[in-house]
């Protein structure tokens, strides 16, 4: 039973961890909590969802990704980017009433019903082994390394650390922040429908699936250093096995109520997050 839910744990908190890194990158480039974040989530599942019944899963996964990816960009492009000019507070407003619009669509267009998709996981297991750990799990742990290497090593990646950094000395330099903006958002956009896919598979999917994980995220990147995107994976990690062992042995809510707890604690005693100032920036 222990190790059953360390596995859960460890699954969860992976997934966590790249909902986490796409809220991160988006706060760190535009200094917002952007509300609708993990509503990209409850998009991919949705995309999954419809295309799996019209081809095979690797298509309606690859498909789902694509959906994802073009929408967030649609979004910091055509409802995000008018908005940067009058500051941090109407952006945050904005996401935050695009997050209900985006509800209230999915709300009508598939009702507040849970949608199941676990049939799909339960079919092609037969080794004890569950979609999201065959495929999305690897495949989560991959992307998560190329991403390292992506903003260490490449022109780009520098070019994106130096705007988190320092959005002043990115326009002296002359970087095109605007292009870099976009990137980023499609990474936190692809981050999104990967975790958003494999949750649906598990959990099923609803209009508003993830405001719970918005409390997630959001005490990780805090708890781990919101500048701090290694802390913000390992804090991931961390937090989802401690919620699946809550939710197992207490309840379902303890977990919610358990994620904040522990962010007023380390606000209180280490406001910068516990590897805010300890662990390098990847």
């Amino acid at each position: 039973m222990f190790l059953e839910l360390l596995k859960y744990g460890f699954v969860f908190g992976i997934l966590l961890s790249l909902i986490s890194l796409g809220f991160s990158l988006i706060y760190n480039i535009l200094k917002i909590v952007d509300f609708s974040h993990t509503d990209r989530l409850t998009i991919a599942g949705y995309s999954f969802y419809i295309l799996s019944f019209h081809l095979n899963i690797f298509y309606s996964i690859l498909i789902s990704l694509c959906i994802t990816v073009i929408f967030t960009i649609f979004t910091e492009r055509f409802v995000y980017s008018s908005m940067r000019e009058k500051g941090t507070s109407a952006l945050m407003l904005t996401s935050f009433g695009f997050s209900i619009v985006i509800q209230s669509i999915l709300a009508i267009l598939f009702t507040s019903e849970i949608k199941p998709t676990n049939i799909i996981e339960h079919a092609i297991s037969n080794t004890g082994f569950y979609l999201r750990e065959l495929i999305l799990i690897p495949v989560s742990l991959l992307f998560l390394g190329l991403l390292t290497l992506f903003l260490k090593k490449s022109k780009t990646g520098i070019s994106i650390r130096a705007i988190i950094s320092n959005n002043e000395r990115a326009l002296f330099y002359k970087l095109p922040i605007k292009r870099y903006i976009s990137i980023m958002f499609g990474i936190s956009g692809l981050l999104a429908g990967i975790a958003g896919i494999s949750l649906s598979i598990s959990n099923g999917i609803f209009p508003t699936m993830g405001f719970k994980y918005m409390i997630f995220s959001f005490a990780a990147c805090i708890i781990g250093g919101l500048r701090n995107l290694t802390g913000v994976v390992i804090i991931s990690i961390l937090l989802g096995v401690l919620i699946i062992f809550s939710e197992a042995y207490i309840s379902s809510l303890a977990s919610e109520g358990m994620a904040l707890g522990i962010l007023l604690l380390v606000l209180i005693l280490k406001p910068n997050g516990i590897f805010g100032e300890k662990l390098r920036e990847i």
